[in-house]
């Protein structure tokens, strides 16, 4: 099963010219990184404060990034969702 989403994976990013290894391709986007810090609420009674950022990418992680549509994934958005 895994193997099958990794060939996926590579197919999709390689019809896009982005053409590496599933090694290669697994590094870069295993690379990204997404924070959360939460803070405490300010008054009693009231909601932490959740701040989220992606770690700043590369060129090609942000390419990547958009090619396989990653931002719906990210807490931030999935949160708006919600």
């Amino acid at each position: 099963m895994c193997c099958t989403a990794w060939g996926l994976l590579e197919r999709e990013l390689d019809g896009h010219g982005v053409r590496r290894s599933i090694p290669a391709l697994l590094r870069v986007l295993g690379e990204i990184r997404e924070v959360e810090v939460l803070y405490p609420p300010r008054r009693v009674g009231s909601q932490p404060t959740i701040q989220t950022a992606l770690s700043q990418m590369t060129g090609e992680q942000r390419r990547m990034f958009a090619i396989l549509g990653l931002e719906d994934y990210t807490a931030q958005k999935s949160r708006l969702a919600c």
